[in-house]
Parts: C-alpha cells; sequence; structure tokens
C-alpha cells in the first residue's frame, strides 16, 4: 500500500490553486496599463508607419504580458518597467539604435527570469517524475527565446535606421507562446484546469475597456470651452455606448468553466488580435470624436468665406484680399494659430491674392492656399498633427492634404478594428459575422465621394452603436437561440 501511494506520489505534484487574481497579479497589470497608456499619449496613428509601430509595440508588450500571467495562474509568483522607458521611443520606420538594442535585452532578461522562476518550481518538484520533462521543456523554450532575442542585439546598427529584425521580436512571441499552450496541453502538471486564466483574461478585457472609456470625455475637454451642440454630444455618448456593448457581449457570453486547457491556451492566444482590435476601436472612437468638432469648425470657417465673398461687389485684388484679411483675422481670434508660420503663411497667401488679376488661376491657386493654412491651424489648435513632413518650412497644401490621408486612415482601422471586436458563441456566430464584415466593409468606401460625406457626417460612431444594438438584440431573442 504504501509502495502504490509512493508510486502514485512521484507521478505528478498537487499544487495550490487560485479561483481569483492574487494582489501582485492586479499590481502587474497597473504597468501594462502604464505602458500602453505612455505609449499612446506619445504616439498618435496618423500614418500607416505610426499604426505598425502601435501595433507591434503592443504584440511586444501583450504577449509579455501573456507569458508572465501563463505562468502566475498556475504558479503564483512573480518585467515591465524597462518598457515603460524605452517604450515611447519605439519607432520601426526610424530606428534608434540605443532604444532597440535596449528592448532585445530588456526582452532577453524577462524570458531568461521567466526560465529561472520555471526552474526554480522544476527543482522543487523534481522528486515527480511526470513533471520533468514538461517543465524542462518550458524552461528549455524561455532560455531558447532569450537567446534569440539576445541575438538581435548586434543586428541593430547606426547606419541602418529601417532594419527588419525586430520582426524576430514578434514571431519568437507567438513562437514561445505557442510552445508553453502545446506542452499544458499534454502535461497534467501545466494543465490550466483549475486555474484563473479565464477570469486573468478576462480582468485585462475590462481594463482596456475601462481605458477606452477614458478618451471620449478626455478629447471633449479639448474643447469644453467652445460651443457644444447635439452632434458632438450623439457622438461622446454613442463612444461610451460602443465600450459598454463590448463589454455586454464578452462577460455576457464568456464560458467561466474550465473547457480543456488546449482549447483554453487557444482562448488566451485569440485574445491578442481581439485587444488589438479593441484599443484600435477606442482611439478611432476618441479621434473621431475629435475629428466631429474640427469638421464642424471647418464648416463655419468656410460659411463666413462664403458670405464674404459673396458681399464682395468689383473685382479689385487688393480689396478683395483685405476682405480675405478681416475674415482671416475673425477665424485666428477664435481659433488661435498655435504656430506663428501659420501667420506669415496666411499673410503671404493675402499678398499673393491682392497682387494677383482677379480671378486668376494664380490668385484661385493662392486663395485655396490660405484656406489650407487655415484648414492647418484649426487642426492645429484642436491638438491634431499630421504625419511628419520633411521640408522644414512644409507647404500649406502638403500639410492639408496629409491631415486628409491621416483622417482616411483612422477612417479605415477604426471600421476594421470594429468588424474585429464582434465575437460569440456558435449560436450567435452567424449574426455576429455578418454584422463584423458589414463594419469592416465600411473601410472600402473611404475613397469614394460616399464615404468622404460619411466621414464628415455625425453618423460614424452612431452607425457602429446601432449595429452593436443589433448583435445585442439578436442575443436576447428566442430567435438565435
Amino acid at each position: 500500500m504504501d509502495r502504490l501511494e509512493d508510486a502514485h506520489m512521484r507521478e505528478t505534484p498537487e499544487f495550490k490553486r487560485y479561483e481569483d487574481a492574487t494582489n501582485i497579479e492586479l499590481f502587474y497589470d497597473l504597468f501594462f496599463v502604464a505602458n500602453l497608456t505612455t505609449f499612446t499619449d506619445v504616439h498618435e496613428i496618423n500614418a500607416i508607419p505610426a499604426l505598425k509601430a502601435y501595433a507591434g509595440f503592443f504584440c511586444i508588450l501583450w504577449f509579455l504580458w501573456l507569458q508572465v500571467s501563463l505562468f502566475d495562474v498556475r504558479f503564483v509568483q512573480d518585467m515591465m518597467v524597462g518598457l515603460a522607458i524605452v517604450g515611447p521611443a519605439f519607432n520601426p520606420s526610424v530606428q534608434i539604435q540605443s532604444v532597440f538594442q535596449s528592448l532585445a535585452i530588456i526582452l532577453m532578461i524577462s524570458r531568461f527570469v521567466l526560465a529561472l522562476q520555471y526552474a526554480v518550481v522544476l527543482y522543487e518538484v523534481w522528486y515527480y517524475q511526470e513533471t520533468r520533462t514538461p517543465l524542462s521543456l518550458v524552461v528549455a523554450a524561455n532560455v531558447i527565446a532569450g537567446l534569440v532575442y539576445f541575438s538581435t542585439f548586434f543586428a541593430f546598427k547606426a547606419d541602418t535606421p529601417h532594419n527588419s529584425t525586430f520582426v524576430v521580436w514578434y514571431v519568437t512571441a507567438i513562437v514561445e507562446t505557442t510552445v508553453n499552450i502545446a506542452v499544458s496541453s499534454n502535461w497534467k502538471v501545466l494543465t490550466f484546469r483549475g486555474t484563473h486564466l479565464i477570469k486573468r483574461m478576462s480582468l485585462l478585457t475590462l481594463i482596456i475597456c475601462g481605458l477606452g472609456t477614458v478618451p471620449a470625455p478626455q478629447s471633449s475637454t479639448d474643447y469644453s470651452s467652445k460651443s457644444w451642440n447635439g452632434p458632438l454630444l450623439l457622438n461622446i455618448i454613442t463612444a461610451v455606448v460602443i465600450v459598454y456593448f463590448i463589454y455586454m457581449m464578452y462577460f455576457d457570453w464568456m464560458n467561466r468553466d474550465h473547457f480543456g486547457s488546449f482549447r483554453e491556451g487557444i482562448w488566451a492566444f485569440l485574445h491578442f488580435p481581439f485587444h488589438l482590435a479593441l484599443v484600435l476601436l477606442v482611439e478611432g472612437a476618441a479621434q473621431f470624436i475629435l475629428w466631429r468638432k474640427v469638421v464642424e469648425v471647418i464648416r463655419y470657417v468656410n460659411d463666413l468665406f462664403i458670405a464674404g465673398e459673396k458681399s464682395f461687389i468689383g473685382r479689385d485684388s487688393k480689396q478683395f484680399a483685405e476682405l480675405l484679411s478681416n475674415v482671416t483675422n475673425e477665424v485666428f481670434a477664435k481659433f488661435n494659430p498655435v504656430f506663428t508660420r501659420t501667420l506669415k503663411d496666411s499673410q503671404k497667401a493675402i499678398y499673393g491674392i491682392g497682387n494677383s488679376t482677379f480671378n486668376s488661376t494664380e490668385q484661385l491657386k493662392e486663395i485655396t492656399t490660405l484656406f489650407a493654412v487655415i484648414q492647418d491651424s484649426i487642426f492645429d489648435n484642436f491638438g491634431i498633427e499630421p504625419p511628419e513632413v520633411e521640408n522644414s518650412d512644409p507647404d500649406p497644401n502638403e500639410e492639408w492634404s496629409k491631415n486628409q490621408d491621416a483622417f482616411m486612415l483612422i477612417f479605415v482601422y477604426f471600421f476594421v478594428a470594429t468588424g474585429k471586436s464582434t465575437r460569440g458563441d456558435y449560436s450567435r456566430m452567424t449574426m455576429n459575422f455578418v454584422v463584423g464584415i458589414a463594419l469592416a466593409s465600411l473601410a472600402s468606401i473611404v475613397g469614394t465621394e460616399q464615404g468622404l460625406e460619411f466621414a464628415q457626417s455625425a453618423w460614424i460612431l452612431p452607425t457602429v452603436a446601432l449595429a452593436f444594438v443589433l448583435v445585442m438584440a439578436s442575443t436576447y431573442t428566442k430567435l438565435l437561440r
């Protein structure tokens, strides 16, 4: 009898499991929030390279969080401080050698520390034969990952600011997570049964949803001293409603019981695209609130100029330039220019209007430039920055074009992210798929006349909110159950 018990004890140990997240885990989550918030504040998503940088850093941050969490939920022992230091300077398009080398070292250390933690557990349970192989595999996976990260240190050179070696980080993060999930599904000692992995993932989702409620009121405070109206309030309210419906869809449809280590691991892994889509959705919603106000202001300014032009009688270019100068001063009095360059460019355009033949091609070109200067100034006034222009003294028309490109990019990634944020079980899958595809397909109209009219309307966020209302309504009807 003693021998049978001894043989059983030598197979697998019984680890203490926690049903809820521990205080140290919650504290660790604060570093995730701090890193993500800092990076979002520093990096405005106004160009494709900026979007790639955002997604890339989120990938590094999220998989580091996941690797640590996969250990914590099973063994409860506790790296993100380093990411908070180098994160704001992370930009794959314009690489700073010291930043990328530091990040390679941070990732290496994080994996070596995880390997050491798993090794400590392996040492403590070495007596149990069934624990040796799986824990050794996980230790080896972390050591190999750390060595891979370290090897990238030497690839970043000061004379190669567009090195693609950083892609190795993304691939390594995915591979090591896959190994961890595969091992956990084949050996009982690393199973997720009895752990709080589901609660850990849902907690991070809740944190991201909470972050999504911040940009809406934050965006509104940027123009609290200016006019409020119905469309603007509608956009602010629907931005919060969208986040709330995502919260409801996620938590109401979540399976809170253990459903197999492999399936649970894949479920956790698939939270990466879901969380990435979620942070892009809430960021895009905040941008649309700001852009909505900018569109209203630009329309107000256009009305001022149209009224001025209609009131002008005659064909004297200097008098016409004086009228436009008065309208420009009226606009600048209400929306103060942020840069002195704006005043210089506007005066230059007005001078060109006054010294060219009335209604000539040259004069019309200068009028277009004046409008571009004023519109760029309005964007600056609301804190919307266009992608960097290489010229130190950029053409106002070029800046206006880049602002339009930034808006189109936000339009695309917002609706694509919104389409990917819908989820559910089999009974709701058809409705979710249809609504998700419909929302994502709206990104395809960005370059059309209808897309431009829709983008300038107040119905972008309400359209998404109504789509989510449709999904929620179908959830609580017997038709799709």
